[in-house]
């Protein structure tokens, strides 16, 4: 029976007052007090008091339940009740299957290293490219498409974001072959590798070898680009500038790869485009791929006097965005081609994130000057002397004033510290860009 309006609070405590009532208890404590104001600050505090002591006593039931097993078969009473006689409607409630927090642990992804009788099957090529590809870590494909990212900055076309180390398809397997083809050498990360590198090598070059009489794909136009960096870097210029499947056909013996092969492709590739429209993303990747073309054809000119296949002029697509642009897929800034940005007489600097333009721009200007070397320079016929208006050297040399007018400071050495530009991760594209300057 019910003595005051707290008496179901106080139930939850009986430890405490028992059946006594709250009113009672409200008088014991409140009577010595004689204004109102303290009698009210009194009750708040009791009734506080008594909800705390009704919450902890919760906790402790809920505390003990949860040590006893609740057993059963889906239906109530469960088996702890039916000892205890509590076989009532509504006296038994099924416990719910504990919850754990926990974090389920990932399975590791054991990598299968080759066995004896595959090894043996690497030499005569009967090995498929899945198999060896599989037997790389995966943390040193990752790191083979970091390392490349940051390393070779010629070749900008890499978006790490989207960039797939679990391709089950011949192509995409070719081109991380050929990565780690590239990278592993100056990573020195021989020992990781599950296959000797000319073994690896060889079937990179087998692989290409099929490709070029395969239609023209952009996963296989990035795998010939890396690999003829890969060439280029060996010394074997003129092999890598080999421009024909016809003439690979001929050569088989020979190491080459074509960079030209390369650029036919995305000549093929602009000219098959559909009417679907590729994203943002999609569109900047396929120009910055014909970018690292122009640029190959450059870097692997082995001092020959043969035209560019690639002249500047002639180049109607628009200047690479920047790299945050292209890391987001979001393409904030306006485009501009070669020649608005050359005409253009503006204050704007671009700075390291748009390095890639600046790279491009300087490899032309760096091309053309080795090309009037290897002419004879000015031992030509009929060349003034450099500091007469008009001479092809003073024309050379104010290219070259002008371009690097267009870097901002903080990309130009020594007004900036390469160690300031090390510290934010673009040491190396700061170093190329002033390599070119002070070499040209």
């Amino acid at each position: 029976m019910k003595n005051g309006p707290y008496d179901d609070c106080l139930c939850l405590v009986p430890v405490c007052h028992g059946s006594q009532s709250l009113d009672s208890i409200l008088q014991q404590e409140v009577q010595p007090m004689q204004s109102a104001p303290d009698k009210v600050m009194a009750r708040h505090s009791i009734c506080l008091m008594c909800f705390l002591l009704a919450f902890r006593g919760c906790l402790l039931i809920l505390s003990r339940r949860s040590k006893i097993k609740c057993i059963h078969e889906g239906k109530s009473p469960c088996r702890n009740c039916l000892k205890s006689g509590r076989t009532d409607p509504g006296n038994c409630v099924l416990a719910a299957p504990e919850i754990s927090f926990s974090k389920p642990r990932k399975k590791a992804v054991t990598v299968e290293a080759l066995s004896p009788a595959e090894e043996g099957k690497i030499a005569n090529g009967s090995l498929p490219l899945e198999r060896v590809v599989g037997a790389f870590p995966k943390s040193l494909v990752v790191r083979c498409a970091s390392h490349f990212k940051r390393k070779f900055p010629e070749l900008a076309f890499l978006h790490l974001a989207s960039f797939d180390t679990n391709a089950h398809d011949r192509k995409g397997l070719l081109f991380i072959a050929v990565l780690i083809t590239l990278c592993v050498p100056s990573m020195n990360a021989v020992q990781e590798m599950p296959v000797s590198m000319d073994e690896l090598v060889q079937m990179v070059r087998d692989g290409l070898s099929r490709a070029f009489w395969e239609p023209p794909d952009l996963t296989t136009v990035h795998t010939l680009l890396i690999f003829s960096m890969y060439e280029w870097g060996c010394g074997r210029g003129y092999s890598a500038w080999m421009n024909t499947g016809k003439c690979f056909k001929a050569l088989e013996n020979s190491e080459l790869i074509a960079v030209g092969t390369a650029i036919r492709m995305m000549q093929s590739l602009e000219s098959m485009k559909g009417p679907e429209k590729p994203s943002e993303q999609q569109q900047e990747i396929q120009n910055r791929t014909l970018w690292s073309c122009f640029i190959m054809d450059r870097l692997v000119f082995s001092g020959k006097s043969r035209p560019l296949m690639f002249p500047l002029e002639q180049m109607s697509i628009h200047l690479p965005v920047g790299d945050q642009d292209f890391a987001f897929g979001h393409i904030a800034a306006q485009r501009v081609d070669a020649k608005t940005l050359l005409a253009r007489k503006s204050n704007n600097a671009i700075g390291i994130d748009h390095y890639y333009t600046i790279l491009i721009l300087g490899f032309d200007i760096w091309a053309r000057i080795l090309k009037w070397i290897i002419n004879g320079g000015r031992r030509q016929p009929g060349i003034g002397p450099p500091w007469v208006e008009g001479s092809s050297w003073r024309n050379l040399y104010e290219e070259l004033q002008d371009w690097r007018q267009l870097q901002h400071s903080r990309l130009r050495y020594p007004e900036t510290s390469i160690a300031v530009q090390v510290s934010l991760g673009g040491g190396e594209s700061f170093a190329y860009v002033n390599l070119i300057y002070y070499v040209g």
